[in-house]
């Protein structure tokens, strides 16, 4: 009896390293793995979105590396200063595409295929830098050979998508770029053509996971690439995103303009509020003073030395101006007030300051063009209220306006109030310009003469 016993605990030793070894190969293998997150800068404009989102990830992973790879548009300076934010930075080549006659643009590169030669790295998660993460998605690392979003066809949009580096794939690629098509002219075009079986893909699950799937390709969920479009056009949010896509050339969250209409700016906004009381604010205050102080001083000098120039006063009566030229003037006024504005405010300033700063200014210039071209034009002096009645028709509706969308709840409703406000203050704007100009003036000329007596 004691024998067999004997057996039976000998049996065990030898089965139960193995499968302890087993575990232990499979334990070995998830810590030699070098995942990382990768995303590409080849402009200064997306510096601001680099560091949110080096910030996000470091918040959510902050064991798993965020590696930014920077093109030779990038200077020393900003590829020194991202590592603050918690990316590790590392210089890429930048590659155009083989379509540059179609394609002469900078934003058409194929500089995402040579993310596959970085073998360093066991599987990569890349990221555009126009998205912000929401929660950890680390469950991606998780997923096949390539993973991808569907859009809104058969093709995947390549602003986020996940794949394992490999030389055999990226000496492939590089020898069929310019045989394969590229429908947009850049490397989201040869993607799908590469990856062209991808919409026949089942989808990724984190929930359910088999060796199997590992080496397949998978489609991704909308949720790890929500598209800004679709809500914007639908008006509401049908699933919960984990990441979302800012895809709208001219809606990027960091642009000041887009506030306060475009709601889901505000969530971007939100993260940078954070990551700069943190880091410190990324708004240039004493250059912001400076150019505002050189612009207020020209305009003033502007202002004397015209003055000093400018005809005497004659009895000629503002009505020898044409009522064509008296319609017009003021929405000529307000669109070169608009336009030196909208220049003079930095593209990527916080949003409520920005508008401070552009309605200041709409207000300065549209006083300066009023007195400029009733001293020259009509050959009067306006006074003191005239020009505080011209800056709070410009600063009141936008006050006003503002605050008023910010409240508005309902998409459609916001865009409906923004359109309208539009219209209406160009066009109340204008009567305004008008009743400065020539309500009083003829009155002012019809008595000059007895005034000189």
């Amino acid at each position: 009896m004691l024998l067999r016993i004997l057996i039976i605990i000998s049996c065990l030793s030898l089965i139960y390293p193995c499968f302890g070894n087993e575990n232990n190969n499979e334990s070995n293998s998830n810590s030699s793995r070098n995942d990382a997150y990768v995303s590409i800068l080849s402009s200064e404009n997306f510096v601001i979105a680099a560091k949110i989102i080096a910030f996000q990830l470091h918040n959510f992973s902050p064991k798993i590396p965020f590696i930014l790879f920077c093109t030779e548009d990038i200077s020393n300076q900003t590829f020194s200063e991202l590592e603050i934010y918690g990316a590790k930075t590392k210089r890429i080549s930048k590659i155009d595409t083989p379509f540059l006659e179609n394609h002469p643009q900078k934003k058409f590169q194929y500089t995402k295929t040579a993310l596959w030669c970085h073998t360093e790295y066991t599987r990569v998660v890349y990221l555009d830098l126009d998205i912000l993460v929401l929660t950890d998605i680390s469950e991606l690392f998780e997923c096949g050979e390539f993973c991808a979003s569907l859009r809104h066809s058969d093709m995947f949009n390549a602003g986020i998508f996940t794949f394992r580096p490999n030389n055999k794939t990226c000496k492939n690629m590089s020898e069929q770029k310019t045989s394969l098509k590229s429908y947009d002219g850049g490397d989201q075009g040869f993607l799908n053509s590469y990856y062209n079986d991808l919409k026949f893909s089942p989808m990724f699950n984190p929930l359910n996971l088999s060796s199997k799937e590992h080496h397949r390709s998978l489609r991704l969920s909308a949720i790890y690439n929500y598209d800004i479009g679709m809500y914007y056009l639908s008006g509401r949010m049908l699933i919960e995103p984990k990441i979302i896509h800012y895809t709208l050339v001219f809606l990027k969250p960091w642009i000041w303009w887009t506030y306060p209409i475009f709601d889901l700016n505000w969530k971007w906004l939100e993260i940078r509020g954070k990551m700069e009381k943190i880091h410190g604010r990324e708004d240039d205050i004493i250059s912001n003073i400076l150019i505002e102080t050189i612009v207020m001083i020209s305009l003033f000098g502007a202002y004397l030395i015209t003055c000093l120039r400018a005809p005497q006063m004659t009895s000629e009566c503002s009505t020898n101006v044409r009522n064509c030229e008296k319609r017009f003037i003021g929405f000529l006024m307000i669109g070169f007030s608009f336009l030196i504005s909208f220049a003079l405010t930095p593209e990527q300033m916080w949003p409520t300051h920005a508008w401070a700063l552009f309605t200041f200014n709409m207000a300065t210039f549209l006083s300066f063009f009023l007195a400029f071209y009733s001293k020259h034009r009509l050959m009067t002096d306006l006074s003191f209220s005239s020009f505080l009645q011209a800056g709070l028709a410009v600063i009141g509706p936008i006050l006003l306006a503002w605050n008023c969308l910010y409240f508005i709840e309902n998409l459609g409703r916001r865009y409906l109030c923004g359109i309208l406000f539009i219209a209406g203050f160009i066009l109340g704007l204008n009567e305004i310009i008008k009743l400065i100009l020539f309500s009083k003036n003829c009155r002012q000329f019809r008595y000059l003469s007895l005034r000189k007596q």
